[in-house]
């Protein structure tokens, strides 16, 4: 990985942070092992495990296991990521665009009441199916407010991060 994509991860970590995805597929049952000696949050009661987001490893959008960090955390490579090195983006851009999705997703949380944002250890998409399964009437134009705030950070990160 180049300085300025190195650079670019340390500042970001959306995927894994649970904005991106709920949980990550592991490669098998050593991994899985790995994982749970590090104290990371698993589930192994599926057919193949997962590693869960947001990752407890994460501090302040760097991963404090790095060095033993899986498999599927060491081959993920965004379409931002991928662009940058690829000379497509500048770096300036691509930070832009890290701190813009950052921002639209700070924006959804805060119409999500404080009871349902308190639990750390949910990724976003949770939040969100908690606060709207719970909702009442008369949070209506929340929901519509937080539907709509979410298709918008969705079709960024399509646009932006996973193709």
């Amino acid at each position: 990985m180049s300085d300025l994509a190195s650079k670019l991860c340390v500042q970001c970590g959306l995927c894994c942070d649970g904005t991106f995805f709920e949980d990550i597929e592991l490669e098998n049952d050593d991994e899985l092992d790995r994982c749970e000696d590090l104290g990371l949050r698993v589930d192994d009661s599926q057919a193949e495990p997962l590693l869960l987001q947001p990752c407890n490893a994460l501090e302040e959008c760097q991963c404090s296991v790095y060095a033993y960090r899986p498999q599927c955390c060491r081959t993920f490579r965004c379409h931002l990521l991928n662009e940058l090195e690829c000379s497509k983006i500048s770096f300036e851009r691509a930070l832009s665009i890290v701190f813009n999705l950052k921002e639209k997703r700070s924006e959804l949380l805060r119409l999500i009441p404080e009871r349902h944002n308190k639990n750390t250890s949910s990724s976003l998409r949770s939040k969100i199916l908690e606060f709207m399964e719970e909702a009442s009437e008369k949070s209506f134009g929340s929901c519509n407010e937080l539907h709509n705030k979410t298709e918008s950070l969705n079709n960024l990160i399509k646009k932006n991060f996973i193709k």
